[in-house]
């Protein structure tokens, strides 16, 4: 009897709970879709609606391009930066191939002119670069030398090569669609005729139609245009009554002056100097278009240009009496080997006014303290290009 009424009661309340959970469901399932279900639907059509329409006929998806990126105009923005440091006093500009470039001109303040001298700044400055180009410019108008510092390109890096052709890994081969023959030739190589075949069947259609495209048209290299430059500066000097010239260069600009003093006429065929000089009646002779060249900090090479093909300062210095002043303060690395390379190449073409000096940097440098290295300059012109004053 007990196991009867056990057998009762369970039954009966598991008819109960299975009554209750049915009932559960069902309520659970009516609410999902007259409350959530319809929210759900809404949502999923305001998302259609809002899709761009797909072209069926092109499968591929568009990608988003990245902004085109701006290169700047460094000329323009050195142009800028020195006119709103030097606010337009004694900066001009100069032509040269249909191309304006700025310059820094200043007179002698001394009351005593001497000569002028054409600076030429380094790689990556400009012509009033800070402690350097700038002492030099204001320190030599102290002392009867008026001052023409014009702006110089870069050299242009080379383009980098091409990237290679994406490899693509080779496609796994089915091994079911093998074929298990060898071929007939040697060593399992397939035949001669048929890779030939193969390859022509591998070449794209030919076209009956031209696509090569015009080649661009050559830049004009980059040495060119600063030998352009310094023949409008030297044109500018002489107008303006300078003839005792002495070039003063920086980095690679050492080398550029250099190179433009070996393909100058050294015969001064114009004759203007020689008539003033004989109407002065005086007894100095100045034989050559530049007085004197001063290398500061130079560089052995100009790189990265096909018209100097790698030739070296020292070939371009020819005339064995031009005085030469080559000062060097070992900041740069290639300092360590460079002027050693300067002085055997000038010993070894018996170079006899070539000067070369160490000097440690100034540790003071203000308007009342004269530069160390302007002091070097301005005690060497005096001794080897020394000027005569002829009135017009």
């Amino acid at each position: 009897m007990p196991k009867a009424l056990n057998r009762f009661f369970t039954l009966r309340y598991a008819r109960r709970y299975a009554k209750r959970h049915i009932a559960a469901t069902a309520l659970h399932t009516l609410i999902f879709y007259t409350l959530v279900f319809p929210l759900i639907t809404h949502a999923q059509e305001e998302s259609t609606d809002e899709e761009p329409p797909q072209d069926s006929g092109n499968a591929a998806t568009t990608e988003p391009t990245a902004p085109p990126i701006e290169i700047p105009n460094i000329a323009a923005k050195q142009q800028q930066l020195l006119t709103e440091a030097l606010q337009d006093q004694n900066l001009i500009t100069l032509t040269a191939e249909d191309e304006d470039f700025s310059a820094i001109w200043q007179t002698d303040t001394s009351g005593t002119p001497i000569g002028a001298a054409l600076i030429f700044h380094g790689e990556g400055e400009h012509a009033n670069w800070p402690l350097s180009v700038s002492v030099l410019r204001e320190q030599l108008t102290r002392f009867g030398w008026a001052t023409l510092s014009i702006t110089l390109p870069n050299p242009t890096l080379p383009r980098p090569p091409d990237r290679p052709a994406e490899i693509l890994p080779p496609e796994k081969a089915d091994p079911s669609t093998l074929d298990t023959e060898q071929p007939d030739t040697a060593e399992g190589l397939p035949a001669e005729n048929d890779a030939i075949a193969s390859n022509e069947t591998n070449l794209p259609p030919a076209s009956t139609e031209n696509t090569l495209e015009p080649p661009a048209p050559i830049a004009k290299d980059v040495e060119a245009i600063v030998q352009a430059r310094i023949e409008t500066a030297m044109a500018f000097l002489n107008s303006n009554g300078q003839y005792n010239i002495i070039y003063v260069g920086y980095g690679i600009g050492a080398s550029r002056a250099a190179r433009y003093i070996d393909a100058i006429d050294p015969a001064m065929s114009n004759g203007v100097l020689d008539q003033k000089l004989k109407q002065a009646r005086t007894r100095a002779l100045i034989n050559r278009p530049i007085r004197a060249l001063i290398l500061i900090n130079a560089r052995n090479r100009i790189p990265y240009s096909p018209l100097t093909d790698d030739k070296f300062i020292i070939d371009w210095i020819n005339d064995a009496g031009l005085p030469v002043l080559d000062v060097y303060n070992n900041h740069h690395y290639l300092d360590n080997y460079e002027p050693a390379e300067r002085v055997k190449a000038a010993r070894k073409k018996q170079l006899n006014s070539y000067t070369q000096i160490r000097i440690l940097p100034a540790t003071v440098n203000d308007d009342d303290t004269e530069d160390v290295i302007a002091k070097r300059v301005r005690g060497f012109l005096n001794k080897h290009a020394k000027g005569v004053r002829i009135d017009d």
